[in-house]
């Protein structure tokens, strides 16, 4: 179980969730990559009264390693035919496929739903715009 703990097929599932909670709008792997870690880590952003991975010393280098955790499983993600890559003027775009659509439409599990509501509370927030900018 080990294992699956920071890895790409975790990471996967937590971007299919906050592709799920854009509500079909596309978003760059940077934004994906921040949006996610601030959704982990609510709380320490003022967000949420909860971080859903704890509190750990570690949590605030786990960016940098994210970056490349995100890149490989938007590719899985894409090459499984679950998300949608866009090209656009500023590069890549991503979005949930109907497939991905109908895939996370099977989870179900407590966890799954706090990830869903914090990203979505979060995108409701502070939007996408600043983050498409910068991803």
């Amino acid at each position: 179980m080990n294992a699956l703990l920071g890895s790409k097929y975790e990471t996967s599932l937590r971007i299919l969730l906050l592709l799920e909670a854009a509500q079909g709008e596309t978003l760059p792997e940077g934004a994906i990559t921040a949006l996610d870690y601030i959704t982990v880590y609510a709380h320490d952003f003022g967000l949420s009264d909860v971080n859903l991975h704890g509190e750990n010393k570690y949590r605030f280098g786990e960016y940098a390693f994210r970056r490349t955790t995100t890149k490989n499983a938007i590719k899985q993600l894409v090459l499984d035919g679950l998300v949608d890559v866009i090209a656009s003027e500023c590069g890549f775009h991503y979005k949930l496929s109907s497939d991905g659509y109908n895939f996370v439409g099977d989870f179900c599990s407590e966890y799954a739903d706090a990830y869903y509501e914090t990203a979505t509370r979060i995108i409701d927030r502070i939007g996408t715009s600043e983050l498409v900018l910068s991803g």
